[in-house]
């Protein structure tokens, strides 16, 4: 009849009498021992992954593997971001589509103020901060600029200021950021920028995409590289002493 399953000898195990066809098993039992399979393999499955990477460490070194893993949690991490983003922006378009572009915006101006309001005092005791000392703004990139740079090396710099695309709302950023790290700090050399959009360069100030980070030893290597400096070393007045940070070789 084209059947499955069909009622045959009653299961000492279990008393039923529900057989599969053509094997001729008892049905309970079978899905029984195909779960206890299943609750082994799952039980297992992380003890193999870890001796799996155990493994791959011993073959390929344990920092390309930590490496590695850090590249692949901070791709999926500006994947998540940006998904995010996605759903930020369809649930912005269909709020404006229910109460009308005009009124959008005037809700979104008014929320906008009171944060700047609610916002104020913490901004200014920040600039007061940085301004008493003598960090701010164009200042604090002064400061990161290594006297042993050459003529040539500024240029280059100057050139990639000159050759943003202004359509595109194009920035300069530093990698290294130049205040952020709690150990380092960026220099302003061309090694150390790079160009960005304003939308993208915003992210990364607000901490809306993953916020820079690294080990102890790739700070050691951004500071041999002359891309930063260590903190510790960086006066109260935002001042470095240059003579602990010769030009690197390149």
């Amino acid at each position: 009849m084209g059947a499955k399953t069909y009622h045959g000898k009653v299961c000492k195990v279990c008393g039923t009498d529900v057989r599969r066809f053509p094997k001729s098993g008892c049905v309970l039992c079978g899905n029984e021992k195909a779960r206890l399979k299943g609750v082994a393999r799952t039980q297992a499955k992380p003890e193999a992954k870890e001796q799996a990477r155990l493994d791959l460490m011993a073959e390929e070194g344990t920092e390309n593997i930590l490496a590695q893993e850090e590249a692949e949690r901070l791709a999926k991490a500006e994947a998540k971001k940006e998904k995010e983003q996605v759903s930020r922006r369809r649930s912005r378009a269909k709020k404006m589509a229910e109460v009308g572009t005009d009124d959008f915006h005037e809700q979104d101006n008014a929320r906008q103020r009171d944060w700047y309001a609610r916002t104020g005092d913490v901004r200014r005791a920040k600039r007061r901060e940085r301004t008493s000392k003598g960090i701010a703004g164009y200042r604090m990139i002064r400061l990161r600029t290594p006297p042993w740079l050459t003529d040539d090396e500024h240029a280059e710099m100057q050139a990639m200021y000159d050759q943003r695309d202004k359509t595109k709302k194009e920035e300069v950023d530093h990698k290294v950021p130049i205040h952020d790290h709690p150990d380092i700090a960026g220099l302003h050399v061309p090694w150390n920028l790079q160009v960005l959009t304003r939308a993208k360069n915003r992210q990364r100030s607000r901490g809306r995409v993953a916020a820079f980070t690294c080990t102890p030893q790739e700070a050691a290597a951004y500071v041999a590289c002359g891309m930063a400096v260590w903190k510790r070393d960086i006066g109260e007045d935002g001042s470095i002493d240059w003579s602990k940070y010769p030009r690197p070789p390149r």
